[in-house]
């Protein structure tokens, strides 16, 4: 065998046949489905955001998604929701002016003294239009959600309403 003992050669052979089977075990990532990614609209028929406020603070307009005590949003990984605006917000607000704040809860019960900013991988932005806003959770992990979103009312920045927003009205 040139060198080379016999349980060398063994060894070397028991190596390489374990090799991939390491490899894929490192490689594999999430496998149960819990990351599979979805587009969420909001309000839908499983979230009707029914507890969802908005009132008027000052030159501002205020949306939260539900009061802090209340219901929070299910929020899972790999998830983009996109969240439309209600009439009476996007009525009233400049919506190019907009800010968001966002809560992340681990448990739905007293989510109000367990929770966390909702900021980096947790609630990522990533578009914001005359009608709603995109929030993408990129972590493979589920959440409840709760968020606020201020905007400076229209008539007070001189701004024709919602800009190119057409709110749903009611019939």
């Amino acid at each position: 065998m040139g060198g080379r003992t016999w349980l060398g050669t063994v060894l070397a052979l028991a190596c390489l046949a374990l090799a991939p089977a390491a490899g894929s075990s490192t490689s594999l990532g999430c496998s149960t489905h819990q990351c599979d990614s979805a587009t969420v609209p909001l309000p839908s028929t499983d979230e009707p955001l029914a507890e969802q406020i908005v009132y008027v603070s000052g030159n501002e307009v205020v949306w939260d998604s539900g009061p802090e005590t209340g219901r929070w949003l299910d929020y899972l990984g790999n998830h983009t929701y996109v969240v439309s605006y209600p009439p009476q917000f996007a009525a009233l607000a400049a919506w190019r002016d907009l800010t968001t704040a966002f809560w992340v809860a681990t448990t739905q019960d007293d989510a109000s003294s367990n929770n966390t900013a909702g900021v980096g991988q947790l609630a990522e932005v990533v578009n914001v239009s005359p009608t709603s806003l995109s929030v993408f959770n990129a972590t493979c992990q589920e959440y409840f959600l709760r968020f606020e979103v201020r905007a400076p009312l229209a008539a007070a920045i001189g701004d024709s309403g919602a800009g190119d927003a057409q709110p749903a009205v009611d019939p």
